[in-house]
């Protein structure tokens, strides 16, 4: 499994006008948390679902950043109730990220239980972004 370190990513794609700094924070969470889920599964398992170059759990990437899209990684991974897509598509359909898969393992092994995020919708149901 390939990791992804910072050198491999565009530094100009990092500064692009969605990601702030609050974003990156919340990125960073986030991150963690699929890291601590990582190392699980490749401790039980061998191996882990291995995240894409741009992934919202992956440091550095533009969605990682940008406070939209970790308000939705944050709803879905905290709730659990659906599946969070991956924005890349493979054989022509969108799989599961594998960042959310290793952050709910996270979760499971920090020991937090799952909980209601109501106090906002997903971003494509509230038009600031499409699905």
């Amino acid at each position: 499994m390939k990791k992804f370190n910072q050198s491999e990513i565009n530094r100009e794609k990092v500064n692009h006008a969605r990601v702030t700094d609050e974003g990156r924070k919340l990125g960073e969470t986030m991150a963690r948390l699929a890291d601590i889920g990582e190392q699980k599964l490749i401790a039980d398992d061998g191996e882990a679902p291995q995240r894409c170059k741009t992934c919202a759990f992956t440091r550095g990437t533009v969605p990682n950043g940008c406070p939209i899209t970790q308000c939705d990684v944050a709803k879905a991974t905290f709730e659990g109730k659906q599946d969070f897509k991956c924005h890349v598509k493979r054989d022509g359909k969108l799989p599961t990220c594998a960042g959310w898969v290793c952050a709910r393992v996270g979760m499971r092994e920090m020991g937090i239980p799952d909980r209601e995020i109501s106090e906002w919708e997903y971003s494509h149901k509230t038009g600031l972004t499409k699905p």
